[in-house]
């Protein structure tokens, strides 16, 4: 074999080699996407992502808003403040009650919302113990109520409307029985 010969033979072998090299590089790069393609296609699923939890982050990365199941299979979403700090959630119960609370910078809930197990909306207020010590509640039957606790959890004022409309005011003693009920009835002194 003449030297110009080997030349040719070894540049087309080159050449070969070059386009071997490329496709299979291409083949690879291919079958990445595939793969990339088929892990995006089971995390969504008719034009949407799912995940178990979602967290959303500040610019220093620190998480800011997470969206997590919870212990009692209720949906949460939960809010905190620059240093860590829980300071909102809200999220639907295990047993399907919408809830709605704000904290305190000790992460201790300081007002509660939710909604109850008769579809009655209640309004809770807590001291620093994270003691419910108020709580406003519109009855099943739609009458307001407020009821005052004390530093045990026992009702000590209620406030309500009765269902003809009348005002109500009862006084409860240290074991909640009442000691005290004034009902208004007729005309007041301010009309």
């Amino acid at each position: 074999m003449e030297p110009e010969q080997l030349q040719q033979r070894l540049e087309r072998i080159e050449r070969q080699n070059l386009f071997l090299k490329r496709a299979g590089a291409g083949a690879l790069v291919l079958v990445w996407i595939a793969v990339a393609l088929s892990v995006l296609a089971s995390l969504m699923r008719d034009d949407r992502v799912e995940a178990r939890q979602f967290t959303l982050a500040d610019a220093e990365g620190r998480p800011r808003a997470i969206l997590a199941p919870g212990d009692d299979d209720g949906f949460y979403l939960i809010f905190y403040d620059a240093l860590q700090r829980e300071r909102a959630v809200f999220g639907v119960t295990g047993d399907r009650r919408p809830v709605l609370g704000v904290m305190a910078t000790d992460e201790k809930a300081r007002l509660g919302f939710e909604v109850d197990q008769h579809d009655a909306p209640q309004l809770g207020l807590f001291d620093q113990q994270h003691q419910l010590r108020a709580a406003l509640k519109v009855t099943s039957e739609g009458q307001p109520k407020l009821s005052l606790l004390d530093g045990n959890r026992k009702r000590r004022v209620v406030v309500r409307l009765l269902p003809n409309g009348q005002p109500e005011l009862v006084f409860f003693d240290e074991a909640e029985r009442p000691v005290r009920r004034i009902v208004a009835a007729g005309k007041s002194d301010t009309e």
